[in-house]
């Protein structure tokens, strides 16, 4: 099987390159809910969707609801409860992000909630931090706003943990992987975990808000290589002002910003034959954006950090 696998990825190089046309689906747990969610079902289960109540939680990111840890009561011990989200087919291409807003009020080191992503249909679970399976295969796997391999729980387990000081917080994790054929990942599971020990602390817990979901396209490699076309985007993260540099004129192009929610926020129209380009952001709140580009070149996107 592996062997099949590899011999996929081969063929990659003489099909497929990143064309980086992005495409979102959004859940707000409010009147948007694109993506495919499923909490667990069991008795212990305390995830609810709602509109929190709770000592810290009172209000969500996007009015009214979240998915919270009991929209009303304190955490119990010895609990652990998830959610899961399909990436399904059509939301695995040539890379992949996941973007949320969370809060969390735990007893820091003890209890808290972590992301789990499954490539095999839930038979196999990866804690984001260790997920290796695209970089096995020649991707990356990046993320922002997580934690790291010693922030841990009672149990060892890598977790967002501890006071977020009730301001709302963003994660980000994006799949960077060669145009894999549709046999090979057609879905990815995301599952979101809370657990904690066996003190009771009467805290909130973890409450998320406002889950992205933004995939890359796949083209043809000769449609690329006719460009050859590139540019950056500086400085990153940003404070008033993006520029753009690019390494061949536009003869047309048109540029876009979108919020980690997948809302159009800015766009703007480039002149013929630049090559250069200054976008003033001052207005847009601190986050993660993407900047998107269609021109006569093709489409393309980068992601940047307004501070």
């Amino acid at each position: 099987m592996k062997a099949a696998i590899l011999f996929l990825i081969t063929l990659i190089f003489s099909a497929n390159v990143f064309a980086q046309l992005p495409y979102f689906a959004i859940t707000n747990f409010d009147q948007t809910n694109e993506l495919q969610l499923t909490i667990d079902t069991s008795n212990q289960n305390i995830w609810q969707i709602g509109a929190p109540d709770k000592t810290i939680f009172t209000e969500a990111y996007s009015n009214p609801n979240v998915i919270v840890t009991d929209t009303v009561n304190a955490y119990p011990v010895n609990n652990i409860s998830s959610f899961e989200i399909l990436l399904p087919y059509g939301y695995v291409g040539a890379g992949s992000q996941l973007y949320f807003r969370y809060k969390i009020n735990t007893t820091a080191g003890r209890d808290g909630g972590y992301v789990e992503f499954s490539h095999d249909h839930g038979a196999t679970w990866y804690n984001v931090i260790y997920d290796s399976l695209y970089a096995q295969f020649g991707g990356e796997l990046s993320v922002s706003g997580y934690y790291s391999a010693n922030d841990t729980l009672f149990d060892g387990t890598p977790a967002f943990s501890g006071d977020s000081s009730n301001e709302w917080q963003e994660a980000f994790i994006e799949f960077g992987i060669f145009c894999v054929l549709r046999d090979f990942v057609d879905t990815i599971n995301v599952r979101f975990v809370f657990k904690s020990d066996s003190t009771f602390d009467n805290l909130d817990g973890w409450e998320i808000d406002d889950i992205s979901v933004a995939e890359y396209q796949c083209s043809d490699v000769e449609e690329i290589a006719r460009s050859t076309f590139d540019f950056t985007v500086f400085p990153n993260p940003a404070t008033d002002k993006i520029s753009l540099l690019m390494n061949k004129p536009l003869i047309s192009g048109k540029i876009f910003i979108y919020d980690g929610i997948g809302r159009r926020v800015m766009e703007n129209q480039l002149n013929s034959g630049t090559k250069e380009s200054s976008l003033d952001v001052h207005s847009l709140p601190p986050g993660i954006f993407q900047l998107v580009l269609q021109s006569d070149l093709g489409n393309y996107s980068r992601k940047f950090v307004k501070e």
